[in-house]
């Protein structure tokens, strides 16, 4: 016999956690499931490699959900200025927090701080029970109720699926939604690294005609590098040995923090733009990199991923918690494919653009950046989108972003 709970979140990842926390306060009952017990993080604990530039949109939601202030209790490194310059032309710009109005831009935090804190809250609330570890055997839909098997032989049967399961996403292949997929025959490089000088609270990236190179402030003084280069090139990397690395990694950021005196391991991913043909069907949503995957080169990808959260839990407001609207889930997938794939092609756009060389188009990107850079408007509205202030809101987090 199927026991049964008004929701089911598949993926306990930063994305997935904080759907089941937003389910949960709205009085849902809700299964989380994950297939790997995610580890402890503490401030004395090992720095995480792979590290997330949070926008001021998902501070307010994970203030909303009651977690910020426990991400802030473990790690974090604020940064109230960005810096960004092209390679091959005189183009810089430069946004700070006063074009957004606030104490900073965003912050910098480590995935498994974020899955440490969310993860913890999720086990500790009276509405979820967490499933781990444990995987989604099949799923069944009949007489408007989604029943799932999981493989340690539990059977649930739901009002609401969410599919939270990252980019190679096995609930979504099990419910048959096709994805668009195209390389963009690079890999991210990552590690952490000591710089002669100090990180000054900045982000900074240089636009390669290779790839960009970001070095991201962290809370020891250190940078989180994130160096998306073409295949090739990365596979050179990779093979360098620590002395040849550190000298090449200066170069290519032009010594802004002067040289590199440490590094880390080095880890590599391929980077690939992906978007699910559906976001939603009846008593299913999908989310974060289930649903999409965009170049890191904005450092997008997990902001956009709490948008869908955020966005999910405000469509359903107002809806039955023993039932969940075909409609209401419409909507969600009508907000959040529009934001998404803007995004997606602004950023295949970016990645296009300074990989060209060339007189044109080096005076081009030169142009375009010192219009930005030079009009205050178009400046401030251009770092108020990448805090994730303006745009579709979830009505819950205005009151923060404005």
């Amino acid at each position: 016999m199927a026991e049964y709970c008004n929701a089911l979140v598949v993926g306990a990842g930063a994305v997935g956690a904080s759907v089941a926390l937003g389910l949960a306060q709205q009085g849902r009952e809700v299964v989380l499931v994950e297939a790997v017990e995610p580890r402890p993080c503490h401030a004395q604990s090992d720095y995480d490699l792979r590290v997330f530039a949070l926008s001021l949109a998902s501070e307010a939601w994970l203030e909303h959900l009651g977690v910020w202030k426990d991400v802030l209790e473990r790690r974090y490194c604020s940064y109230s200025d960005m810096r960004v310059w092209d390679a091959e032309s005189e183009g810089q710009l430069h946004f700070d927090r006063q074009d957004v109005d606030r104490r900073h831009l965003g912050h910098i935090v480590e995935n498994a701080v974020l899955v440490d804190a969310l993860c913890s809250a999720a086990k500790a609330h009276p509405r979820i029970q967490w499933l781990c570890p444990e995987r989604v055997e099949s799923v069944s839909q009949e007489m408007g109720k989604t029943r799932v098997w999981l493989e340690g032989g539990t059977c649930f049967e739901s009002d609401l699926l969410v599919a939270a399961d990252g980019a190679r996403s096995s609930l979504r292949d099990k419910l048959d939604i096709g994805v668009q997929r195209a390389s963009y025959a690079q890999r991210g490089i990552v590690a952490m690294v000591k710089t002669e000088r100090a990180h000054q609270h900045t982000a900074w990236q240089r636009f390669l005609s290779t790839g960009p190179l970001a070095l991201l402030p962290l809370s020891n003084g250190q940078c989180s590098i994130v160096w998306s280069a073409d295949d090739d090139l990365a596979e050179h990397l990779l093979s360098m040995d620590d002395e040849t690395f550190k000298t090449r990694l200066s170069e290519a950021s032009e010594c802004v923090l002067g040289d590199v005196l440490e590094t880390t391991q080095r880890l590599a991913f391929p980077l690939v733009s992906q978007h699910a043909e559906r976001y939603a069907m009846p008593g299913i949503a999908l989310v974060g990199d289930a649903a999409h995957v965009i170049h890191p080169l904005a450092g997008q990808g997990v902001n956009l991923g709490f948008m869908d959260a955020a966005t999910l839990i405000d469509v359903l407001e107002g809806e039955s918690r023993a039932g969940v609207r075909t409609a209401a889930l419409r909507r969600y997938a009508r907000r959040r494919r529009y934001a998404n794939q803007i995004m997606q092609s602004g950023m295949t756009a970016l990645y296009h653009a300074f990989g060209q060389s060339g007189g044109y188009w080096n005076r081009l990107r030169g142009q375009g950046m010192s219009v930005v850079s030079d009009i205050d408007p178009l400046r401030r509205r251009f770092a108020r989108q990448a805090a994730g202030l303006d745009g579709d809101i979830p009505h819950f987090l205005q009151p923060h972003t404005r």
